[in-house]
């Protein structure tokens, strides 16, 4: 019997110093970070299927010009044991860029309609986080969940006539699987330092001659360096 007490006791006293421990290392945490974007590219392809057999146009030539552009992110996350935390992150993917040109088919029409593409992205995110120590002051981290991105479109240029081409679609609005791993360096308990990576799956509509297909982006990326801040306890 005196055995069962001891042994009761110093797994009571085990699971006490591990809760204990466990939240010490909970809490709020607030990131504020920077760095870059990338955006997937084949959007080549998708206008030259668009305009496949089109009675007016033929395209010329057609490319994502600009693919990278300046990532931000606004991050908010809660602790809940030290291998386990949730996050809201706000980000901002900057802007990719196209062009492309169409050569005017229609019976007794000529000319060449120059068109450039601007795309912007920004979104909120919701993601579980796992994070695995590396020695002491270094840890590494996963994190899945969903991202509710919007993109905007618009295009400037000249028509085949030559007339000023300026059009603005409306902002479309996806919830998407997000992904990303992280590095962090622990520089004290109240600050890191730490390098993302996020993946946004499925950006956008194909392109295609609608109001709005104006351009698949089967992901895209971002590397942002953020500071992170854990709330004293």
């Amino acid at each position: 019997m005196n055995r069962n007490l001891h042994a009761i006791a110093l797994a009571a006293i085990g699971l006490f110093a591990t809760t204990a421990s466990h939240a010490q290392d909970s809490g709020f945490y607030f990131g504020i970070g920077a760095g870059s974007s990338e955006y997937n590219d084949t959007l080549r392809r998708q206008i030259f299927d668009a305009y496949e057999g089109n009675a007016s146009y033929a395209v010329e030539s057609a490319r994502l010009s600009d693919k990278s552009g300046s990532a931000f992110k606004f991050t908010a996350g809660y602790r809940f044991t030290p291998w386990l935390s949730g996050e809201l992150a706000y980000a901002t993917l900057g802007e990719a860029h196209s062009d492309f040109r169409l050569n005017s088919i229609a019976p007794l029409t000529s000319g060449t309609a120059a068109i450039e593409g601007e795309y912007k992205l920004h979104g909120i995110s919701a993601v579980a986080v796992g994070e695995i120590p590396l020695g002491t002051d270094f840890s590494a981290s996963l994190r899945a969940g969903l991202v509710f991105s919007r993109l905007e479109y618009a295009e400037r240029g000249t028509s085949a006539s030559d007339t000023p081409h300026r059009f603005s679609a409306d902002d479309e609005d996806k919830t998407r699987p997000i992904a990303g791993i992280g590095l962090a360096w622990n520089i004290d308990p109240t600050w890191s330092l730490r390098l993302d990576w996020d993946r946004w799956f499925r950006v956008g509509n194909r392109f295609a001659l609608t109001e709005g297909g104006n351009g698949r982006f089967d992901h895209v990326d971002a590397y942002t360096l953020n500071l992170i801040w854990r709330m004293p306890r």
